[in-house]
Order: structure tokens, then sequence, then C-alpha cells
């Protein structure tokens, strides 16, 4: 389908452009979804592989040792994303001061949501404080649901996949993309079922905004219009 192989395109772009920690961020949100095809999955995890080895060999000709990584977490949001990505072949057991030290200092979106999905994917029972924008949130990693068993990602797939997917497939990809990353940076909260329906409006609001008055946009609307 021209979605995935739209969404390739942009991966390899960001392979050549040597933005391997975005790239990786985006393979990774790709593999966490409930469906693939089989090719799709299997071309994903061949790129993973060679973006991982781009980033090792970035570190050459050693081992960047723990401390660094730690200490990565306190840079940009590039070296940000970096540490995370170090972080995940660790057990996060070992460096839950600094985890938590992390957390509360209003950290990168993109590099805390990672985290705090490794977090939920070890089964960490340990109570993080997360400062984003000035407010906090109180979680455990255990109670954290991850993104593709969120009973409100999926709702808002279901809707979206109805008004959009067979008429507008490269929107549908767009759409689908967009509201992955909406519940990435929803982490460590998450969407329920009853939200799902808001939660679709408001990714195809999104997508409204981004082609301002694309046609297309206003047919979908319509066709949400007459389904209520």
């Amino acid at each position: 389908m021209k979605y995935y192989e739209e969404i390739l395109e942009e991966i390899k772009k960001k392979m050549d452009n040597k933005e391997y920690e975005a790239a990786l961020l985006q393979i990774k949100e790709e593999l966490a979804m409930p469906y693939l095809p089989l090719d799709f999955e299997k071309t994903l995890n061949e790129l993973k592989r060679d973006v991982q080895y781009q980033i090792s060999e970035e570190s050459s000709p050693k081992q960047i040792s723990i401390d660094k990584i730690l200490n990565m977490l306190k840079g940009n949001e590039k070296s940000q994303l970096r540490a995370v990505d170090l972080l995940a072949d660790y057990n996060l057991r070992d460096f839950i001061p600094e985890i938590k030290d992390y957390l509360s200092k209003d950290p990168c979106e993109e590099a805390s949501a990672l985290l705090i999905e490794l977090i939920a994917e070890q089964e960490i029972k340990d109570e993080f404080i997360m400062v984003r924008n000035g407010l906090e949130y109180t979680f455990s990693g255990d109670s954290v649901v991850p993104i593709n068993e969120s009973e409100g990602f999926l709702s808002a797939l279901n809707y979206l996949q109805e008004w959009v997917e067979n008429d507008y497939p490269v929107l549908f990809g767009m759409c689908r993309s967009l509201l992955i990353h909406k519940c990435y940076m929803e982490l460590p909260l998450g969407y329920e079922k009853e939200e799902g329906y808001a939660l679709a409006t408001s990714v195809i609001d999104e997508l409204a905004d981004i082609l301002e008055d694309d046609n297309s946009i206003q047919e979908i609307r319509k066709n949400i219009e007459s389904l209520n």
C-alpha cells in the first residue's frame, strides 16, 4: 500500500540525513501497532537493525559508559533520545533514582514517552513523578497501558477506519500517524474507550489544520456529521 511505502521513505530520508534517533523513534512507533503487513514489518526490523548499527558506530571507538548515558539525559532533545535508546539494553531497576530525577525535570516529550514505555515493558513497580509543561503526573510502571493495548486508541482507530480508510487511504495513513503521536505524548496517561470518538475527531481537526482547505477533509467531516 502507498501509505506503507511513504512511511519507509520517511524513515530512509531520516537515515540519509543521519537523523538516526528520529528514525528509530518512528520505527518503534510503527512496530508498536497491533497490525502490520508481514513485508512491511520485516523491512522495519531490517531498518531498525541498520539504524541501531549506525548509532553504535557513532559511539565508536569505545562503548559508551552508563555514566555517560545517564549524563546524556541532561542534554538537548537529540541527546535525550539517544540516551533513552541506549537505556533500552539495560535493566532500568538499576537506575531508578536517576530516572526519577530525569522525569521530574520537564524532559523532552518524545524521549520521556519512550522511557515510560520502557518502564512499562519492564513492569517496574516503583512510583514515578513526571513533570510536563509544569504539571505533575504520578504513576507506577506496571500501571501504564501500552499504546497498542489502549482501549481509547483502539476505539479512535476504529472510527478513523470507518470515516477515512476506504475512500482516502493516504489521509488515513496521516490520521494513524497523528493518532499514534497523540497517544505517545499522553503517556503515562492513556485514553479510555469512551474517549475514542473525541480523540478521533481531534485527529481530523489536526489534519484539517495541516491541509488547510483540502476538499477531502470537508467531505470527511460531512460524512461524520451524516453518521451522527
